[in-house]
């Protein structure tokens, strides 16, 4: 569970689940019933801190959409989908602890569910306030039922949370397609029977809410919901970081002029694009010039012989081609470069100027008598 490829911050909630696991098969005191507290709370802060992380990475996700629809438009649409069913799924979670506690400690619904005015969301009271921490009957009847091997269904079972997170997991992954994030989801939502404490093959369902007391049975709760908010954080981490990728990066900003013609005669308009220009003086790049101005911009690839330049340390290359003689010239070329995590890009380009020829003006001013 401490392995593969995740965070830091998952693989220590992997293994402070796998210590409530081991709590579980030994006798329930106090001092273990206490732990199970300080772990619980742990989760809750790991849960707060990572959604006040993911809040952040919502509103750039929503900026940048609203301002460039077309690019970020669809990425925002699969984490609103994900957000939201995360939100379900969290909400039920604490309705869950809610009974469990109200069965357990007998105590108004109102005492244990509460608005948080600091965080904006529903707490759930601490633990160290109940005094029935190591009761299990309630958990067990509500989520299990009478047959750990044959687990019940229905509102509020650990069956029905366990379809829950199979279409939250299913859902994550389609929404990504890369392997190592489906490994992750894969090994962050994994409901494969398992060895109990006693060595015998049993369910998911079982394993965690069958005869345990109702410090552990919330404790295990809080984590499914960290691992929730991992999945949900993995994903649109994934999704900005797509979008963004396929950006490429520059720094520095350049006023541009591209004349539509260099030679303009008495009575005709010259023209010309102006444009913002942007570059990476960091990020450098070639050009291939083809020396008989030709080019496939199928392959964009140079056709014939060529020349390759650098480009220098503002982040241009200054072409220079000597007029040797007068009419039409053209040139055309390839640049090169590499944006940083991406394949190699070409970009072809093709331009043309006339020479004219040298004319010489003679003025006789002394014979103009007339």
């Amino acid at each position: 569970m401490a392995g593969g490829n995740l965070s830091p911050r998952q693989k220590m909630i992997n293994m402070m689940y796998l210590v409530l696991t081991a709590l579980l098969a030994m006798n329930v005191s106090k001092e273990i019933l206490d732990s199970f507290v300080t772990v619980n709370n742990g989760l809750e802060t790991t849960k707060g801190t990572l959604q006040g992380q993911m809040d952040k990475t919502y509103a750039s996700f929503s900026k940048n959409a609203t301002e460039n629809k077309a690019k970020y438009g669809d990425a925002y649409a699969k984490a609103k989908v994900i957000q939201d069913m995360a939100n379900v799924l969290i909400k039920h979670i604490d309705s869950l602890k809610v009974k469990v506690i109200h069965e357990s400690e007998k105590l108004p619904v109102d005492k244990i569910i509460a608005l948080d005015a600091s965080a904006g969301r529903d707490t759930v009271i601490n633990m160290m306030y109940l005094h029935n921490k190591d009761a299990y009957n309630e958990i067990t009847n509500l989520m299990i039922g009478g047959e750990p091997a044959t687990p019940k269904d229905g509102p509020w079972s650990a069956t029905e949370l366990r379809t829950m997170l199979e279409a939250y997991r299913d859902k994550l992954k389609t929404m990504e397609s890369a392997p190592a994030f489906h490994a992750n989801i894969d090994a962050l939502f994994d409901f494969s029977d398992r060895l109990d404490a006693s060595f015998t093959l049993n369910n998911w369902q079982s394993i965690n809410f069958y005869h345990v007391p109702v410090a552990a049975g919330v404790t295990i709760l809080s984590k499914i919901q960290s691992d929730i908010r991992n999945g949900e954080n993995e994903l649109i981490n994934k999704l900005f970081a797509d979008v963004e990728g396929s950006s490429f990066k520059f720094s520095e900003l350049s006023s541009m002029v591209d004349p539509l013609s260099s030679y303009v005669t008495v009575g005709n308009k010259y023209q010309a694009d102006i444009f913002l220009g942007a570059y990476d003086p960091n990020n450098k790049f070639s050009v291939e010039l083809a020396t008989n101005g030709t080019i496939d911009t199928v392959k964009n690839e140079v056709i014939g012989p060529k020349e390759v330049f650098q480009s220098g340390p503002d982040g241009k290359y200054k072409l220079e081609i000597p007029a040797s003689s007068a009419g039409e010239k053209k040139y055309a070329g390839i640049i090169v470069f590499k944006p940083v995590g991406q394949p190699e890009q070409r970009i072809p380009f093709m331009e043309k100027f006339e020479v004219a020829a040298p004319s010489l003006v003679v003025s006789p001013t002394k014979m103009n008598v007339f």
